[in-house]
C-alpha cells in the first residue's frame, strides 16, 4: 500500500468529518493497559442468533488459536452441554474471536454457560413466551473518547438488570480514527464495554466508523466493513450473501426490531459494497410479514434502527427542514437519499419508531411524513416518529452545543433538540404504550421524554 494512496485515503476520511489521528487516544495514554492484547477468554459477550431468540450466539477471545466450545446449561453447577464452535483471526497476530451458538432455548429460563476452559461462568435469562414489558438500553456512536460517563451509566443498569438487551446503532469504537493504534483501540473498547457485554445480549448495527482504516499494513483485511463482521455476527437473513451483522430483523416481546445498513446494500449507499446482498427486496419482505393481521396482533410495535437519519437538524443535514445531501464527494450527508430510499417504505408499512445516530447529539421528531409533522403529539400517530441519538461519545465530541450547531429556525418536524453526552431507554408495555426516554451520561438525569400511545 503505498504512501500516495494514505494520503489520497486520509483526505477521503477527513472529508467524511472524521477525527483522523495517529496520536495515541487519550484513553489509552492514561490507561496503557486497555489496550493489551487480553488474556485468553477474554472479551466475552453473545446476542441474539434467530427471529425468534431461541438462541444465542456466544463470542469470546483467545490471543492464540485453540479448539472453540461453550459448555451451557441451567444451572452454574450443572453446565451438561457442549457446544463446538469454530474461530477465525481478521488478521495474523491479533488474537482469534471464538463463537458458538447455543440454540433450543426456552422461554423464560435463566442459562449458565463457560466457554471452553475458562473458570468464569456467564448467565443470561430468555424472554417469557408472552413478554409484554421490555426494557431496551440504546446507544450510538460511542468509541473510548468521551464515553466513560456513558458507558458508566449504561452499564449500571445492565449489570443490575434493567435492561433485557442493549442495541448500539452503529459507530462502536471509532478504531478508524485512530488507525495507527486500530488494534488496541478496539481491545480498550471491548475492555470498558466488558460488564456491560456480559450482562445482556448486545445487537449492533454498521456505521460509517466500521468501514475500515486507514493503516496501510491492514487495510486489505479491514476494509468494507471486515473486523466489524468478525467481532460481530447477528442473526442471518437470506438475503444476506455474507454476513448478517449489516441487516436482519428479529421479534423480542410485543415489538418487531428491524436494523437496517445505512451504508450499503441501496442505491447510492455512501459504501459501494453490492456484495452483502438484496437488503432492500429484504426490508420490503421482512416488513410486509410483519405488517400482517397476525404479526400485528403478536408485535404490535415497529422500530426500525439505522445509523444515518433522514430527519436531523443538524446544519448540513437538511435545509428549511428539507433533508439535503452533500454537494461533496465522501461528506458523510446523505439524508435526501435515505428519504427517497426509505420514507415512503416506513410510513406504508405503519413502522411506529425510527432510530438513528451518526449526528453526535439527540434530536426527537414530531410524527412526520415529507418533511411536515402530521401532528403534534404521540397518540396513534399516522406516521412514524423520528429520534437522533448519535451521542454516547466519540473522539470527535458533539456535533450540536449550541445554537450555532443546528439550522435555524427549528424546522416544524423537530421538537427537542439538546446537544449533551447520554442514552436511551426505550420501554415498552403491551399493545399500547411505547416509552423513550433520554438520560444525561453526566448525572444520568432525564433529560427528555415521550410516549406513543395507541
Amino acid at each position: 500500500m503505498s504512501f500516495f494512496f494514505l494520503l489520497i485515503a486520509s483526505a477521503a476520511l477527513v472529508a467524511r468529518g472524521n477525527e483522523v489521528s495517529s496520536a495515541m487516544p487519550q484513553t489509552l495514554a492514561e490507561r496503557p493497559e486497555l489496550g493489551d492484547m487480553p488474556a485468553a477468554y477474554a472479551m466475552v459477550h453473545y446476542n441474539f442468533y434467530s427471529a425468534d431468540v431461541s438462541a444465542m450466539l456466544v463470542s469470546y477471545f483467545t490471543p492464540s488459536a485453540s479448539v472453540t466450545w461453550v459448555d451451557f446449561g441451567t444451572a452454574p453447577n450443572a453446565l451438561g452441554t457442549r457446544v463446538m464452535g469454530s474461530s477465525a483471526q481478521w488478521h495474523k497476530g491479533n488474537g482469534f474471536t471464538h463463537t458458538a451458538v447455543l440454540s433450543g432455548l426456552q422461554h423464560a429460563t435463566t442459562y449458565y454457560f463457560r466457554c471452553g476452559n475458562d473458570t468464569v461462568v456467564h448467565s443470561f435469562r430468555t424472554r417469557a413466551a408472552n413478554q409484554q414489558r421490555i426494557v431496551v438500553g440504546v446507544v450510538g456512536d460511542m468509541g473510548i473518547e468521551n464515553s466513560a460517563n456513558t458507558i458508566a451509566r449504561f452499564t449500571q443498569r445492565a449489570t443490575g438488570g434493567a435492561f433485557d438487551f442493549a442495541l448500539h446503532i452503529g459507530d462502536v469504537s471509532y478504531a478508524d480514527d485512530h488507525f495507527l493504534w486500530f488494534q488496541k483501540t478496539w481491545f480498550a473498547w471491548f475492555a470498558m464495554m466488558n460488564e456491560t457485554l456480559a450482562a445482556v445480549p448486545y445487537m449492533t448495527l454498521p456505521g460509517n466508523h466500521e468501514h475500515g482504516t486507514l493503516d496501510p499494513f491492514i487495510y486489505a483485511d479491514a476494509h468494507n466493513f471486515q473486523v466489524y463482521n468478525h467481532y460481530f455476527n447477528m442473526p442471518k437473513p437470506a438475503a444476506e450473501l455474507r454476513n448478517g451483522s449489516m441487516f436482519y430483523s428479529f421479534n423480542y416481546g410485543p415489538v418487531h426490531f428491524v436494523q437496517i445498513s445505512t451504508e450499503t446494500s441501496y442505491p447510492n449507499a455512501p459504501w459501494d459494497v453490492a456484495d452483502f446482498g438484496d437488503q432492500m427486496s429484504w426490508l420490503v419482505a421482512d416488513l410486509t410479514a410483519a405488517n400482517t393481521p397476525a404479526a400485528r396482533k403478536a408485535q404490535p410495535w415497529i422500530v426500525v434502527s439505522g445509523h444515518r437519519p433522514i430527519y436531523s437538524s443538524s446544519e448540513g443535514y437538511s435545509k428549511n427542514g428539507i433533508p439535503i445531501d452533500s454537494p461533496l464527494p465522501f461528506v458523510p450527508c446523505n439524508s435526501l437519499t435515505l428519504q427517497k430510499t426509505f420514507e415512503k417504505i416506513f410510513n406504508t408499512f405503519e413502522v411506529d419508531l425510527v432510530l438513528a445516530g451518526h449526528v453526535h447529539s439527540y434530536e426527537r421528531l414530531y410524527p412526520t411524513l415529507r418533511n411536515q409533522p402530521v401532528q403534534t403529539d404521540y397518540t396513534s400517530p399516522s406516521a412514524p416518529v423520528y429520534v437522533v441519538v448519535g451521542n454516547a461519545g466519540s473522539i470527535e465530541g458533539l456535533t450540536d452545543t449550541s445554537s450555532k450547531g443546528w439550522t435555524l429556525p427549528q424546522p416544524a418536524w423537530s421538537a427537542v433538540r439538546i446537544g449533551v453526552f447520554g442514552y436511551g431507554v426505550l420501554e415498552v408495555n403491551g399493545a399500547h404504550t411505547l416509552k423513550w426516554s433520554m438520560f444525561n451520561a453526566t448525572d444520568d438525569g432525564l433529560l427528555d421524554t415521550f410516549t406513543i400511545s395507541k
